[in-house]
């Protein structure tokens, strides 16, 4: 097992725009049913259950997914409905973007994208992390340390030789 150099999980937090487009739909679907008269009494419910199980999906999506950083790779994990791996060595990766909306500026969360330079490995997005210029600023760090240490070049392996 690689050493792990950093481990975390979304924050409930990022979903909070889920929340407030969750409530803003349900006072929508209230209002067309007053307006439509009881004859579509049964949409309201309908819209709370819909409501219901895309707050719950959301939740347990975050709860089952896990972000790990160690001395070799970045990796992604997802055990919910359907499982999924991504991961992506230190020495594949171009650059780290960090991007944060207003809520996430205010609560102190973000999305760290991990760009790969190669072709056989895909970027790794990890949405609703805490703190995410601390985790860029971690990535980077092993990034150095694995090339220092393994004396390999960023590009190795990429199809990029001449």
């Amino acid at each position: 097992m690689d050493d792990v150099i950093w481990f975390g999980k979304p924050t409930v937090l990022s979903f909070a725009s889920l929340f407030a487009g969750t409530i803003l739909g349900l006072i929508s679907i209230v209002a067309i049913e007053g307006f439509l008269g009881p004859s579509f009494s049964w949409v309201p419910t309908l819209g709370l259950g819909a409501a219901l199980l895309i707050v719950n999906f959301a939740f347990n999506r975050a709860r089952f997914t896990t972000y790990t950083i160690s001395a070799v790779d970045v990796h992604r994990e997802c055990h919910y409905v359907t499982d999924e791996f991504n991961e992506l060595p230190l020495n594949k990766i171009a650059d780290v973007v960090v991007s944060r909306g207003a809520l996430g500026r205010i609560l102190h969360f973000g999305t760290v994208k991990v760009n790969s330079a190669s072709v056989s490995f895909h970027n790794i997005v990890l949405t609703g992390v805490r703190k995410p210029e601390e985790v860029r600023r971690i990535i980077l760090a092993a990034k150095e340390t694995a090339l220092a240490n393994k004396h390999v070049t960023p590009l190795e392996g990429c199809g990029d030789e001449s």
